[in-house]
């Protein structure tokens, strides 16, 4: 809870609990939404509210964990929903809109996002944010890498970093597939150490997806399209380690020989296909402009 209902506060927001997180170059005033975005109802408070260009959202309710209303404006479209989510792990506020659409308000990066059929429409960083929540973050984003600022080439070091992750899990998945592939520890109950090691790769991927959605990209060329086969890769990512994880748990506990990797293998096979559309658009697009390191299939 945002704290005890004062007295005073019809809205039942604790003012101590009301901390302004947004970037600094931004000048929201705590609390006051700015002109030309509406405010919450009556009986209701402002959760959080966030403005970019040409659009806002808002989110309303008297519980920070419990929302109770979306509104916003995205791409010239203004849509109202009661079906609004906290989303903790991600520092962000995501909606189910008519037809089957999401848009999300984040804090760390502060930006807004909108998703549609699986692809990302818009993902662009906030001029102006504020949240009723404290923020946890220090400054920083996912595995902490510092957030960006609103120019195109801190939102390209921003994805940079985070790719760089991606990186860093590659080979210590690789190493413990491989050591449950060739049985090189011994039989039954000798790849506990292995399992955990994939299990680590696949929560650091699945953070690195929902970090790849509430990345602001809108001062970069196709920045939407370049997220959207980002999470694409990412999300094949995930479902290939899940089912190394599976298999190398039938391995520990029947012992070598046990069970099969081949839907990992597949899925991991498709994976690279996914990596392979992501990085010919990252070195053509990114790199060059920006100066950030370039990858390949096999380095990413």
């Amino acid at each position: 809870r945002l704290g005890t209902r004062p007295p005073n506060d019809k809205h039942g927001l604790a003012r101590l609990n009301i901390v302004d997180i947004r970037p600094a170059s931004a000048t929201a005033q705590p609390g006051a939404v700015p002109a030309g975005v509406p405010g919450c109802p009556a009986g209701t408070g402002t959760l959080a509210w966030g403005v970019v260009a040409g659009g806002w959202a808002v989110v309303c309710g008297d519980d920070a964990d419990r929302p109770a209303r979306w509104q916003s404006r995205i791409g010239g479209r203004e849509q109202t929903t009661s079906a609004v989510a906290w989303d903790s792990p991600a520092n962000r506020y995501v909606a189910t809109l008519d037809g089957g659409g999401r848009a999300w308000l984040a804090s760390a990066p502060a930006m807004i996002g909108h998703a549609a059929g699986g692809t990302i429409t818009y993902a662009g960083a906030t001029e102006q944010l504020w949240f009723a929540r404290p923020s946890l973050t220090g400054g920083a984003g996912p595995f902490g890498v510092p957030l960006p600022a609103l120019d195109a080439r801190d939102q390209a070091r921003y994805l940079s970093d985070l790719l760089s992750r991606s990186t860093a899990d590659r080979a210590a998945l690789q190493e413990a597939v491989v050591a449950v592939r060739e049985c090189s520890r011994g039989g039954a109950g000798s790849y506990g150490a292995d399992i955990t090691a994939i299990d680590t790769v696949t929560r650091n991927r699945q953070t690195l997806l929902a970090a790849a959605e509430t990345a602001p990209v809108d001062r970069l060329p196709d920045g939407a399209r370049l997220t959207t086969q980002l999470q694409t890769f990412l999300g094949l990512s995930v479902r290939a380690d899940q089912e190394f994880a599976a298999w190398a748990r039938t391995v520990n506990a029947l012992g070598c020989g046990a069970g099969s990797d081949a839907e990992g293998r597949r899925l991991s096979d498709e994976t690279g296909k996914a990596k392979v559309a992501f990085v010919e658009m990252w070195n053509s697009r990114i790199v060059p402009a920006y100066g950030v390191p370039s990858y390949t299939r096999d380095t990413i």
